[in-house]
Order: C-alpha cells, then structure tokens, then sequence
C-alpha cells in the first residue's frame, strides 16, 4: 500500500505541515495521504511538497513517461521532466516561479546542448 508506506517515511524522518499553527492537530496516516491532494512539509532536510495536482500539470502517464530516472543514494527516482516543470512553473506564474522558468530554460538549453556533444 503506497499511502502507508509514504506516511511511515515522512513519520520517521519527523515531517511537520509547513505554514500551519505547531497546535494544528495533524493525523498523518494512509488514510490523510489517500484522501489528500496537495501537502507542504517541513524536514530536517529542508522543504518537501507533495503535490496530486499543479495547475499545468499533464497526466500522471505523461508525466511518468516522460521521466528521467536518476540515481539517488542507491535508490531509483523518477524526476519530472523539464518542460514538465516549465509548463507547471509557468502555469504558477508567481514571482518566484518565473524566475525558476528562466532557470529551467537554461537548464533544458544545457541539456540539449549536452546531448548534442554527445551525440
């Protein structure tokens, strides 16, 4: 069962809902992942979003076939793609997510650029 096996990590690693009052009561179980959408986090490790929907967003498929897969401390993970991020960013259109699209269009613009030399 993914939703349990993802709230038993965020548990473990001591998550904490981002923006909400310390005293906010918060379940966090499989039931409060499955019937969520969108969650913002506070980790030792610094922020994690989970995010069910994003304006911009396509589709779990396309953005799953699109996917690169990176390797991360030994495990596989499955990273969206950057004209995915674009488009979410670009949807978003706050200050700070049009600053990531200039970003990001370097990035894709040194991708490219990468696997031109390559090829």
């Amino acid at each position: 069962m993914p939703a349990l096996r993802l709230a038993e990590a965020l548990r473990e690693i001591g998550v904490r809902l981002r923006g909400a009052p310390a005293d906010l009561p918060f379940l966090l179980d499989a039931k409060t992942i499955e019937n969520g959408s969108n969650f913002t986090f506070i980790t030792p490790h610094g922020d994690f979003d989970i995010l069910g929907h994003a304006d911009g967003m396509p589709s779990y498929e396309d953005l799953r076939s699109d996917a690169s897969v990176r390797d991360i401390l030994g495990l596989d993970i499955r990273v969206a793609s950057i004209q995915h991020l674009i488009a979410m960013k670009r949807a978003a259109n706050r200050p700070k997510d049009q600053r990531a699209v200039e970003e990001y269009i370097g990035l894709a613009e040194l991708e490219r650029t990468a696997e031109d030399s390559d090829g």
